[in-house]
């Protein structure tokens, strides 16, 4: 939904930054646009013109999906389970575990634990608050869209993939550096 949305110009500023940044490496090393500045004024027009909407569209056709998912969202597959999580404390989110995040996608479906494993596509996290956010007791921390009933203790696993504190971290860079 995110990737979506970002091409559609109004997705989430942290994961645009993601993209561009990624782009801007691409277009580095097929040698079409050395200098980042250019590179990512380039790629801003793309999402600007909707031509980065209409290659994801072709990219899709080309695997055997259905396009129709760029258009609407709500054309996406979608889990019937949804429960949401709430904050155990009051306090910023420092930091968020990605290696447990990823590992119990994977309980859900969402990702493979095997070669040759299914993947269940309506499945996954919609993390409503993240690193630097302020989040308030009992207030709702992330969205879990499930196929099946979660596991006694899954939730309490999710919530130990945060680190809370009371004062707002430092801002942080999603990349530091690529080594090639």
């Amino acid at each position: 939904m995110e990737a979506i949305d970002t091409l559609k110009g109004h997705g989430p500023k942290d994961f645009e930054d993601l993209v561009l940044s990624c782009g801007e490496i691409i277009l580095d090393q097929a040698n079409l646009e050395k200098d980042k500045v250019k590179a990512r004024k380039l790629l801003k027009e793309k999402l600007a013109d909707g031509s980065a909407l209409e290659a994801l569209n072709k990219l899709i056709i080309g695997q055997g999906g259905d396009p129709e998912v760029t258009y609407d969202i709500a054309n996406l597959p979608l889990a019937a389970g949804l429960t949401e999580v709430l904050s155990p404390v009051d306090g910023y989110v420092e930091e968020i575990d990605p290696l447990k995040l990823g590992l119990l996608s994977a309980d859900l479906g969402a990702g493979r634990k095997e070669v040759g494993q299914a993947i269940d596509h309506g499945t996954g996290f919609l993390l409503i608050k993240k690193p630097g956010d302020y989040v308030k007791k009992n207030y709702p921390l992330i969205l879990i869209y499930h196929s099946k009933d979660l596991r006694p203790g899954f939730v309490s696993d999710l919530i130990s993939a945060y680190k809370f504190g009371d004062e707002k971290p430092a801002e942080r860079t999603l990349i530091y550096d690529h080594i090639f």
